[in-house]
C-alpha cells in the first residue's frame, strides 16, 4: 500500500508540466518584449531629437553683424566730421583768436628814442635800425591784449556781422586814461594756415586808418644775457605798497612789472654783484636798467623802496 503511494508521489504529472510550460513561455515572451522596447527606445529618441531639431532650425547670429555694422557706420561719421572741421579750421577760419602781429623796421633816426635816452637811469643800445612791434591777442573770454614792444596793455573786445559793414570789431583797450586800441573796426581774415594769415584792420569811419597784421607770435625782440646769473631769492611776486607796484621774478631769468595804471612791462635780467640789470624793450628799442639791491629778513629793497614777498 505504501509502495503505490510512494510510487504515485514520484509519477510525472501532466498538468503540472503543462502549467510550468506556459509560465516559462510566459516569461521569455515578456523579456523578449523588454528587449524590443529596449531596443526601440534609442532609435524612438533619435527619432525625436531629429523632430526637435527640424521643428527648432539653429539661426545664424545676426544681432553681431549688426551691432559691428553700426560701429563701423558711427566711426566713419565721425571721421567725417573731424575731416570736415579740420579742412574748415586750415582753410576757411575767419575767426580772430589769437595772437596778430605786426613788425616793421625803421631807421633810427625816425624813431622816438632821442627823447626816452634822456630819462633817468637809461641807456639806449645803439643799432642801425629801430622795430616797431605791435601784437594784438584776442582770447576766448572777450579780453584783448594789446603789446607795444614788451609793454602790454588789457582790455575787452566783441565781434560782430553786420549788413552794412560786414565783419567788425569793437575794441575798448585803454593804458590809463589814453586810448590804446579802440573804436569799431571791419576786419577781414586772408589766407590759411599754409600760405599764412593776415588780418586786415579799417576804421570804420576813417578810410586812412588801416593795418595789416600777420597770424602767429611776434618775434624776441630782448637780446638774452650772454652770461646770465640769477639769485633764486629773488624768484616770485613782490609789491611796493608806496608805489603800488608788482615785480614778478621768473626763475629762468624774465621780470614783470605790473602797475596800478594797468600796464605790465616784461624785462629779461642778471643779477652783477649787488645790482639787478634789466632789459626792456620801448619805443623802437632795448632800454638797460640797473638797480641796487638787498634783503632784510624777509623783505626786498630794491633802489631804496622796500617790498613784500606775496607768495611765500
Amino acid at each position: 500500500m505504501s509502495n503505490e503511494n510512494e510510487s504515485t508521489a514520484f509519477e510525472p504529472n501532466e498538468n503540472n508540466n503543462n502549467e510550468v510550460q506556459e509560465t516559462n513561455e510566459v516569461q521569455e515572451s515578456e523579456k523578449t518584449a523588454e528587449t524590443t522596447e529596449t531596443a526601440e527606445a534609442p532609435a524612438e529618441q533619435a527619432e525625436e531629437a531629429a523632430v526637435n531639431t527640424e521643428e527648432k532650425p539653429v539661426l545664424p547670429r545676426k544681432r553681431k553683424i549688426v551691432k559691428n555694422n553700426q560701429l563701423l557706420v558711427s566711426a566713419c561719421i565721425t571721421g567725417a566730421v573731424l575731416l570736415i572741421l579740420l579742412v574748415w579750421k586750415l582753410f576757411f577760419d575767419q575767426g580772430v583768436l589769437g595772437q596778430w602781429h605786426y613788425e616793421v623796421e625803421l631807421p633810427l633816426e625816425t624813431s622816438d628814442t632821442a627823447d626816452m635816452a634822456a630819462a633817468d637811469n637809461a641807456e639806449t643800445s645803439d643799432q642801425a635800425t629801430a622795430v616797431r612791434s605791435i601784437v594784438y591777442d584776442f582770447q576766448k573770454n572777450g579780453t584783448c591784449k594789446v603789446t607795444y614792444g614788451t609793454m602790454s596793455v588789457i582790455g575787452t573786445y566783441q565781434v560782430a556781422s553786420t549788413e552794412d559793414m560786414g565783419n567788425i570789431i569793437s575794441a575798448n583797450v585803454y593804458y590809463g586814461y589814453s586810448p590804446v586800441f579802440y573804436g569799431t573796426y571791419k576786419y577781414t581774415v586772408k589766407g590759411n594756415i599754409f600760405t599764412g594769415k593776415t588780418l586786415v584792420l579799417e576804421n570804420a569811419y576813417y578810410d586812412d586808418d588801416v593795418q595789416t597784421f600777420e597770424k602767429g607770435k611776434a618775434k624776441e625782440l630782448l637780446t638774452p644775457y650772454a652770461d646770465k646769473k640769477l639769485d633764486e631769492r629773488l624768484t616770485g611776486k613782490w609789491y611796493d605798497s608806496e608805489n603800488d607796484i608788482t615785480f614778478e621774478f621768473t626763475n629762468d631769468g624774465e621780470m614783470y612789472r605790473s602797475s596800478s595804471d594797468g600796464m605790465t612791462v616784461r624785462h629779461l635780467y642778471t643779477i652783477m654783484q649787488d645790482n639787478i640789470i634789466m632789459t626792456k624793450y620801448f619805443n623802437e628799442t632795448e632800454e638797460t636798467y640797473t638797480y641796487g639791491y638787498e634783503f632784510q629778513g624777509d623783505d626786498l629793497y630794491i633802489d631804496g623802496f622796500v617790498m613784500k614777498k606775496l607768495d611765500r
